[in-house]
């Protein structure tokens, strides 16, 4: 995807190396989304493999969410006390060994233990991503910022598809695991050379964008005296915004999780139509 600079700042001559960061994010998406997505488009083959049935194929999806809930708010509180580039490097080096050691898996519960591992390591993924944006740039941009890398999660869901389908067809569903956590060791390799926790710490910033940044932005941490953090969990405003993501998340990971089994086992789609119509929807949740 190109980047359009002018739009991320009055003056591109500031400087730009927080595109280098968005980037990176929105490559991470893509990433995270479409490391999720292959358990969903290979059950299948897994059922077939390790002889377990739909039931347990649920217990097996369930087990990532489960731990994936529990760690959101452990890497928000990481991302915090120890800086996201550390929580991120952590998070993503760990989700990478335990996605491709979804492959070496011949059994249901040594795959539940490796998906709930799996999910604990992806668990920081949104809110390290808040954490990076807050810092890395200005107030005026931080809505454009999020959209953009966050659009990345929608684009890993449609290619996930014929991606993990490819590599399936010539490598067989385990060796697929295993190239995609290989990617996302690549992805860590990239993330420890160019990022850094914020502008003012990166060789490649220059004092122009960087006084760019900070003109508009403030350490987003509560100042000290603040109400404990429960008053601000427990207000109606954000419980209602709970109850809505939860409304609308529920059903999206129901997607995720069984949609490719629904086109596989009940419309009878080969795995030639299962790549493309599995990526439809989020094709046009990457568009919106």
């Amino acid at each position: 995807m190109l980047i359009d600079a002018s739009h991320w700042g009055n003056n591109v001559r500031t400087g730009r190396y927080r595109l280098v960061i968005a980037a990176l994010l929105f490559a991470l998406g893509m990433i995270n989304y479409t490391d999720r997505a292959a358990v969903g488009i290979l059950a299948p083959q897994i059922q077939q493999d390790l002889h377990i049935s739909s039931s347990q194929l649920g217990w097996v999806f369930s087990a990532f969410f489960f731990s994936y809930a529990i760690f959101s708010f452990l890497g928000g509180y990481l991302s915090d006390r120890l800086g996201p580039k550390r929580t991120f490097s952590a998070a993503v080096a760990s989700w990478s060994v335990f996605c491709a050691a979804t492959g070496a898996v011949f059994s249901l519960w040594p795959l539940i233990s490796v998906r709930l591992l799996f999910g604990a390591s992806e668990g920081p993924m949104n809110s390290t991503t808040n954490r990076m944006v807050t810092n890395w740039f200005p107030r005026k941009e931080t809505a454009r910022a999020l959209g953009f890398t966050l659009s990345g999660q929608n684009l890993g869901s449609a290619v996930a598809a014929p991606l993990v389908i490819f590599l399936s067809y010539f490598c067989g569903w385990r060796m697929a695991f295993i190239c995609l956590g290989a990617i996302g060791a690549i992805w860590c390799v990239l993330w420890l050379v160019f990022a850094s926790d914020r502008p003012a710490e990166n060789r490649h910033v220059s004092a122009q964008e960087l006084a760019h940044i900070i003109s508009d932005r403030s350490e987003g941490m509560l100042p000290k005296g603040s109400a404990p953090v429960q008053n601000y969990i427990f207000r109606k405003t954000t419980l209602g915004l709970a109850l809505g993501l939860f409304s609308l998340l529920y059903p999206l990971y129901i997607f995720v999780s069984w949609m490719p089994s629904y086109f596989t086992n009940v419309m009878h789609v080969t795995q030639a139509g299962l790549s493309l119509a599995a990526g439809i929807p989020w094709v046009g949740g990457f568009l919106g």
